[in-house]
């Protein structure tokens, strides 16, 4: 799926870790923009779904307690991570709550900048977001709203799955919420091979009180 279509240009090529990156942002942004997509695309009378689901105004996310510098340094922490496990070496698991994953992302692409906050609740990610759908023909329409999503990464296999979503105040339509929740969003991330060869290097995914844990398998186990 094109990121550039939501409004999110990879980086990859500028970072050089972009491929954790372009990771987090298909289990994200591109999870919304399906979403999105799925919603839109459904046989519904389009005017309707706008008048009940959109609004003329961006949500207000909450703010986050960290400072720029913080986010610099996380970042840095992750960059460290994604190195050198991309060099095969052992790495300690890379733990990141909701709010440093947010500040992080932010940092890499900026363009998120109010339009996502995440948070780790009941070992689901939970993310609020507020996109404007002018790429959708829909200028001066925003979508606001949360999504919870379930899921990890084990044996080497990325599966990330829709639990619930809510827009504008209120639940979607069951044939959406359905179509949605029998998708994988996690297998996106392996359609370009730096990003399949990362995830490979990678023991577990893992939701859990409160943060993302990230393991790497040890140096000896990476192929």
């Amino acid at each position: 799926m094109d990121q550039q279509r939501y409004g999110v240009t990879p980086q990859s090529e500028k970072e050089g870790h972009g491929c954790f990156w372009w990771g987090c942002l298909t289990l994200i942004i591109v999870i919304v923009g399906a979403i999105v997509a799925l919603f839109f695309g459904a046989k519904y009378a389009l005017n309707k779904v706008v008048d009940t689901y959109t609004v003329t105004a961006p949500m207000d996310l909450p703010k986050m307690n960290l400072a720029t510098a913080d986010g610099e340094r996380i970042l840095a922490n992750v960059k460290e991570f994604v190195d050198g496990v991309k060099r095969g070496e052992t790495r300690a698991p890379l733990v990141l709550s909701g709010e440093e994953l947010t500040a992080a992302l932010i940092k890499q692409e900026p363009t998120l900048q109010d339009r996502v906050y995440l948070t780790v609740e009941d070992n689901k990610l939970r993310a609020q977001i507020s996109f404007p759908l002018d790429s959708f023909g829909y200028e001066g329409r925003y979508i606001n709203g949360w999504a919870t999503f379930n899921g990890g990464l084990a044996n080497d296999r990325l599966e990330v799955y829709l639990e619930d979503a809510e827009f504008n105040g209120k639940p979607l339509p069951e044939e959406i919420l359905t179509r949605a929740r029998n998708q994988n969003f996690g297998k996106d991330a392996y359609d370009k091979k730096e990003n399949a060869d990362f995830l490979k290097k990678l023991e577990s995914i893992q939701l859990e009180n409160g943060k993302v844990k990230i393991t790497a398998k040890p140096s000896s186990a990476q192929t």
